[in-house]
C-alpha cells in the first residue's frame, strides 16, 4: 500500500520576516549611501579640523566623500535655529519689568478671600507698588481656620526698601511686627493685627514676585 507523503507546510516566523528585510534593506542603504557618509565626515572635518579619516573609521563611513549638499543644509538649519534662538533671547532680555508686569495673566480669587485680601492685603501692597497682579491662589492653606495664600506680581524688582516701606504701611494701620527679615536677595516679614497674621516675602528680586500668607487665627478660637 502506497502512502503518500503529504509536504509539512511551515510558515515562517513574521519576527524572522521583518528581521531579513532590515537586514537587506540595511544592506542595500549601507552599499549605495556609502560614499555619502564619506563626503559628510569630510565637511565635518573641514569646519571642525577634525580628521575625516578618524571620524570615517569611527562611522563606518569608509572612503569616498561626503554629501556636501546635506551637510548645507544642515549647516542651514542650524544657523537658523541658532539665529532664531539669539532673537528670542534678546527679546526676553530687551524686556522692562513693567513688560513682564504687562504680559502676566491675573488669576481669580475665592469670594471670601478676595474679599479679605482687597481690604487688608492690597491696599497695602498697591501703597508701595503703585499696581499688583495676583498669580496663584490657594484656599485654606494652613488647613486650619481661616487662611489662604497670594502670589502677587509688581511691576518692578524687589528690593529691601520696598519691604521697609511695607513693613512701615502695616505699621501704620495697626500692625505689630511679629518677625522680619529684610536683605538684598530676600525678605520675610510677618505682622500681626487682632488674632490676624501676615507673613510676606520674595526669595527672588527677579522674578517680581511677593508671596503673602494670611491667616486669621481668631476663628480657631
Amino acid at each position: 500500500m502506497d502512502q503518500k507523503i503529504k509536504p509539512v507546510s511551515k510558515k515562517m516566523n513574521p519576527a524572522v520576516i521583518v528581521v531579513v528585510a532590515i537586514v537587506v534593506i540595511g544592506a542595500l542603504y549601507y552599499g549605495t549611501n556609502r560614499w555619502r557618509q564619506q563626503q559628510y565626515l569630510n565637511q565635518l572635518a573641514k569646519m571642525y579640523g577634525s580628521d575625516a579619516g578618524l571620524l570615517g573609521n569611527l562611522t563606518g563611513a569608509g572612503n569616498g566623500q561626503i554629501n556636501q549638499e546635506m551637510l548645507k543644509k544642515i549647516a542651514e538649519e542650524a544657523a537658523k535655529e541658532e539665529a532664531k534662538q539669539k532673537q528670542e533671547d534678546a527679546k526676553e532680555a530687551a524686556k522692562t519689568p513693567e513688560d513682564k508686569f504687562n504680559e502676566t495673566k491675573s488669576v481669580a480669587l475665592a469670594n471670601s478671600a478676595s474679599v479679605t485680601a482687597k481690604s487688608i492685603i492690597e491696599p497695602e501692597l498697591i501703597a508701595v507698588f503703585g499696581k499688583i497682579k495676583p498669580t496663584l491662589f490657594s484656599g485654606n492653606y494652613m488647613k486650619q481656620g481661616d487662611s489662604f495664600l497670594v502670589v502677587y506680581k509688581v511691576p518692578r524688582q524687589l528690593t529691601s526698601e520696598d519691604m521697609n516701606r511695607l513693613v512701615g504701611e502695616l505699621t501704620k494701620n495697626g500692625y505689630t511686627d511679629a518677625m522680619t527679615t529684610i536683605g538684598a536677595e530676600s525678605a520675610q516679614i510677618v505682622m500681626e493685627k487682632n488674632g490676624n497674621s501676615l507673613s510676606i516675602n520674595y526669595e527672588n528680586p527677579e522674578d517680581q514676585e511677593i508671596t503673602v500668607l494670611y491667616v486669621d487665627e481668631s476663628a480657631n478660637n
